[in-house]
């Protein structure tokens, strides 16, 4: 079973699609978030919209979690929507059990506390990490895991192309789960530089800029979305 994030490869103002209700956020834990450590499988396993659990990287730093749970959705995209590309095959999917996204993407800040660099051109502690392989993304996860805090069965790890369109969709059906410029940082309103993370709106799951401001990796190899 997965606790899974979106690493960013690069930056990329795309238009594609790709709760914690305070204004600063991104440097505290909600009262409401439940810590990561410490949970056991059974809980982990029983994710749901809604629960938020927070993994502490040290020194202040700490990465939030969205819980997910299990489904159905039609995954793809229609042969006449606009932009589409020719891998989307429209198809149903169902996802048996529940899993665990980051909140929003990886921060400098974060990939810093765990992988001691920061290979982003565009440089701010609340800004995504870019500039990542799909090897070291997978590198980042490992050493997670390696921290030895999570019950047995469960690991940190990319989403697959399934989890990560699951979780941006957020019950959605449309080409983006919801108002664009609301959701996310895009060829249009960008300008041309990544943003802070999480300073759009959340879709319906509590997962933030899962649309724009740059590509994240998936766990099959070289596939990657914005």
């Amino acid at each position: 079973s997965c606790l899974c994030f979106v690493v960013y490869v690069f930056f990329f103002a795309g238009r594609r699609r790709h709760p914690c209700l305070r204004r600063d956020w991104r440097s505290e834990v909600c009262p409401s978030d439940l810590l990561l450590s410490g949970a056991s499988a059974e809980e982990l396993a029983a994710a749901k919209v809604g629960v938020v659990r927070v993994a502490d990287l040290g020194d202040g730093v700490t990465i939030a979690l969205c819980g997910i749970p299990p489904g159905s959705f039609q995954m793809g995209s229609p042969a006449n929507e606009a932009g589409r590309f020719s891998d989307e095959r429209q198809h149903s999917v169902t996802l048996t059990k529940g899993f665990w996204l980051g909140r929003t993407e990886v921060t400098q800040g974060q990939w810093e506390a765990v992988m001691g660099d920061n290979p982003s051109d565009m440089k701010g502690k609340d800004l995504p990490v870019e500039q990542v392989s799909w090897e070291e993304a997978r590198e980042f996860c490992g050493r997670l895991s390696a921290r030895g805090k999570l019950p047995a069965g469960w690991s940190f790890g990319l989403p697959s192309e399934a989890q990560w369109e699951y979780g941006c969709r957020a019950g959605t059906t449309g080409v983006f789960a919801g108002n664009l410029d609301e959701l996310g940082w895009h060829e249009e309103n960008s300008g041309k530089k990544t943003h802070a993370v999480g300073t759009k709106e959340a879709n319906g799951w509590g997962l933030h800029d899962m649309h724009g401001n740059v590509w994240e990796w998936c766990a099959e190899i070289g596939r990657a979305h914005v």
